[in-house]
C-alpha cells in the first residue's frame, strides 16, 4: 500500500472512530452494553481497515518468499543427498519417490501443502539415530552452512 492510500485509511478510520463516540449509546444496562460491544467490535475492523491484510503487505509477501526459499533449499539439498547416497533414501515415502528413485522435484513439494507436510515429517522421522548423519542433520547442518556464508557476505557487503 503507498503513502497516499495509507493516509486516507488512516484519515477515514479516525474519522469513523470519532464519530461513534460521538454517537450516543441507548438507555438502560443492557442497551449500553451492546453498543459498547458493537463499538468495539466497529473499532476492531477499523484498526483491520487502517492496518490492511498483512499477508498482502510488501513485508508480508517478502517473510512468505523468504519462508518458501527456505523450504525449497532444505528440499533441493535433500534430493542431492538422496541421489549421491542411497542410505538417504531410506524410508521415503512414495508419494516423494520420483520414477527413478529419487527425490521428485523440489518445487512441486513446496508448491504442494500435502508434499510439503510430508516431506517434513520424513526428514524428521530420519533424525533418529543420534551416532549417524541424518539426512536431517545434513540438510540442516547445509542450510546453516548457507545462512553463515550469506552473514558474512552482509558484513562485507551490508544488509540488503
Amino acid at each position: 500500500m503507498d503513502a497516499q492510500a495509507q493516509a486516507t485509511r488512516d484519515r477515514l478510520g479516525t474519522a469513523t472512530g470519532l464519530v461513534l463516540d460521538q454517537v450516543p449509546g441507548p438507555d438502560g444496562l443492557v442497551g449500553t452494553v451492546l453498543w459498547e460491544a458493537g463499538k468495539f467490535g466497529v473499532n476492531q475492523g477499523l484498526d483491520v481497515f487502517v492496518d490492511g491484510d498483512v499477508d498482502a503487505t510488501h513485508a508480508g509477501r517478502l517473510e512468505a518468499q523468504v519462508v518458501r526459499v527456505a523450504r525449497l533449499q532444505d528440499a533441493v539439498v535433500a534430493q542431492l543427498l538422496v541421489a549421491n547416497d542411497p542410505r538417504h533414501a531410506a524410508g521415503l515415502p512414495s508419494a516423494l519417490r520420483s520414477p527413478t528413485g529419487g527425490l521428485v522435484d523440489p518445487v512441486r513439494i513446496i508448491d504442494s501443502p500435502a508434499l510439503d507436510a510430508e516431506f517434513a515429517a520424513w526428514m524428521v522421522s530420519t533424525n533418529v539415530d543420534a551416532s549417524v548423519q541424518s539426512t536431517y542433520d545434513s540438510v540442516t547442518d547445509a542450510a546453516g552452512e548457507f545462512h553463515a556464508g550469506f552473514g558474512r557476505v552482509q558484513a562485507v557487503f551490508g544488509r540488503a
